[in-house]
């Protein structure tokens, strides 16, 4: 059967969606535009509805608009007759054999209810095991892997992420790809590697059309920031901090069998 597509898109985002509806067209994708709900329209009562103020990290409008346009994706998902359906943003470049995924679902294995199709070109942590799919290939995703530009989701595990986000606590990405913050943590993740879309912000090449801006929800989360001397400690500390974390995942991917991996975008 085929994994149908809904790619999420602002009205106003006009040049994004032809920028999309052409590579669909020239990849003969089963991939359709779901507008995007439209964080400027939202309330202050919206967003006491939606958002209690008790949440760990709290969310600015544009994050909620983001999150229920992923969450619309998935109520459609939830009622289609397909057994899977994917979700995309409207800023990613597309692998040349794209239809070979999203044409039919075989390639998928039994019990697979969430899969990664996207990379944020990041080291992840893999299972060692790999499944064959299509000269890829499919393993569990066991650490996190940011960013909600491209993944899948089955029927009922849409419909449980429906069911579980009647209020929203943080964004997409956190909920459905970090371990430790997923909404459903006993739902497995797989990556597909290597990865057969990517977002234009994590591409080092550049595919978006001259002209569409290349918007940033990250600048968004005012509440993760840090600014001044906070800011000026964590940019000195950095380098040390990312050599320190690829030592200690090498040694934990070592120890456990596992795989510390950078997932590639393979065009």
């Amino acid at each position: 059967m085929q994994i149908p597509g809904h790619y999420i898109n602002l009205d106003r985002a006009e040049a994004r969606r032809a920028y999309m509806q052409g590579e669909i067209t020239r990849l003969g994708l089963p991939v359709a535009r779901m507008p995007a709900v439209d964080g400027s329209k939202l309330t202050d009562a919206d967003m006491s509805r939606l958002h209690p103020r008790t949440a760990m990290h709290q969310m600015a409008k544009a994050e909620i608009a983001c999150f229920l346009s992923h969450r619309n994706c998935w109520v459609k998902i939830a009622e289609a007759e397909m057994r899977f359906g994917a979700v995309f943003e409207d800023d990613i470049a597309f692998s040349d054999d794209a239809l070979a995924f999203l044409g039919e679902d075989g390639w998928l294995p039994d019990g697979a209810d969430l899969i990664k199709i996207e990379t944020t070109s990041r080291m992840v942590m893999l299972d060692r095991k790999a499944v064959p799919a299509n000269g890829r290939a499919l393993a569990r995703l066991t650490s996190r892997h940011l960013g909600g530009g491209g993944y899948i989701l089955s029927k009922a595990c849409a419909a449980r992420l429906v069911k579980a986000t009647e209020t929203i606590a943080l964004p997409v990405d956190y909920a459905l790809f970090d371990p430790v913050m997923a909404l459903l943590p006993d739902v497995p993740v797989w990556q597909l590697n290597p990865a057969i879309c990517v977002q234009q912000l994590r591409s080092r090449n550049v595919f978006l059309p001259a002209g569409i801006d290349w918007s940033e929800l990250s600048k968004d989360r005012v509440a993760l920031k840090k600014h001044g001397l906070a800011k000026l400690r964590r940019e000195v500390a950095a380098p040390f901090v990312k050599l320190a974390d690829f030592a200690g995942q090498s040694l934990r991917a070592a120890l456990s069998g596992r795989r510390w991996k950078l997932i590639r975008f393979r065009k």
